[in-house]
């Protein structure tokens, strides 16, 4: 309610709660976060402090692509993993830090889904290319 009171009463402009949904592999369950809009695509995981054990931003696209990905204001390392249609795992990118900024970094195929979690967690989940994740909305 504090949110629609400010809104609507204070005339902030507070964003509304972003989606959540969760990505479970072997054994392992990840609470993420949903980019599903250009916004909140484009916001990403910039300006966050950290992100706490076992979560992350899960980016959905209306096509596949290559969609490229950069470490523009972020101040902690992460794994981006590149998620194809059917949730299958077709590329991870480990260990990118804030000093590799404007460097973008692609998938070596298209993928429709992408999911940045914190550094080194790609590995300890045993995520590998052809892997297949499932994907489920709170």
């Amino acid at each position: 309610y504090q949110i629609i009171y400010e809104y609507f009463f204070n005339n902030k402009k507070i964003a509304p709660p972003a989606p959540t949904a969760s990505i479970e592999y072997k054994g392992h369950t990840i609470a993420v976060k949903l980019a599903e809009t250009d916004a909140t695509r484009e916001q990403g995981l910039s300006g966050t402090p950290s992100l706490a054990p076992d979560t992350g931003m899960f980016f959905i696209f209306e096509k596949p692509g290559n969609w490229g990905f950069w470490m523009k204001d972020m101040v902690y390392p992460i794994d981006i993993v590149w998620l194809d249609s059917n949730f299958r795992i077709v590329h991870i990118a480990e260990n990118l830090t804030p000093a590799t900024y404007p460097t973008v970094f692609y998938p070596n195929t298209s993928s429709m889904y992408v999911l940045e979690i914190n550094a080194f967690d790609a590995r300890r989940y045993n995520f590998v290319q052809g892997a297949q994740l499932q994907f489920k909305r709170s």
